[in-house]
């Protein structure tokens, strides 16, 4: 499914197919076969997928500052960076965590740059704020999410028990300051999955 919506709405991205291969060179990760474009990590499609919504949602990130909240090893970094030319893209995570993306990122041949300024152009979470607590979350929404023009947020709430008030405080704080669209998950992994897309008002 990941792979039929890029070849729909981003060809470009197939035709350097292989340049996103190479997110699968490190770590050994399981390949899936995919037919005509051969072995591919299902991880890096759903990095594949995620440029998708990145381009329809906000029409790219050329020249942009991007900040990314839960960076894991920075799959999704490398292939937003291998198809944009991006102005900066701020690391966000446990310390450890963003050393060990940065050293995947370099092994790749890609330097991330970091914001020179404090304002973003999107910042871009998929789940990591819905498995924060309240101290997290308002920490994260202080220094990044208020300081963005543009949001996107993958939530997935039910694991983490979060209860309806939370989730409908969590959706009013962004509301004072985006305008805020929710979108099913594509495609459908889990029931209580969901996107926030925001837009500064």
């Amino acid at each position: 499914i990941w792979l039929e919506r890029v070849e729909k709405e981003l060809p470009q991205v197939i035709e350097k197919l292989d340049t996103f291969k190479k997110n699968d060179a490190i770590g050994n990760p399981p390949l899936w076969h995919s037919g005509k474009y051969g072995m591919i990590s299902p991880d890096t499609l759903h990095r594949l997928n995620t440029l998708c919504d990145i381009e329809k949602y906000f029409g790219g990130l050329n020249n942009k500052n991007a900040a990314e909240i839960g960076v894991g090893y920075g799959g999704l970094c490398f292939a937003l960076s291998s198809f944009y030319d991006i102005k900066s893209y701020e690391l966000v995570d446990l310390d450890n965590v963003v050393a060990l993306s940065k050293k995947y990122l370099s092994a790749l041949g890609v330097e991330v740059a970091s914001c020179e300024t404090e304002d973003f152009d999107l910042t871009i979470s998929e789940f990591c704020i819905a498995e924060l607590d309240n101290k997290g979350i308002s920490d994260y929404f202080q220094r990044y999410i208020q300081k963005s023009k543009a949001i996107y947020l993958m939530m997935n709430p039910e694991p983490f028990k979060w209860p309806k008030k939370r989730l409908d405080d969590f959706h009013d704080s962004l509301s004072e300051d985006f305008v805020i669209e929710i979108h099913e998950e594509f495609p459908k992994m889990v029931d209580s999955n969901y996107l926030i897309v925001g837009y500064k008002k």
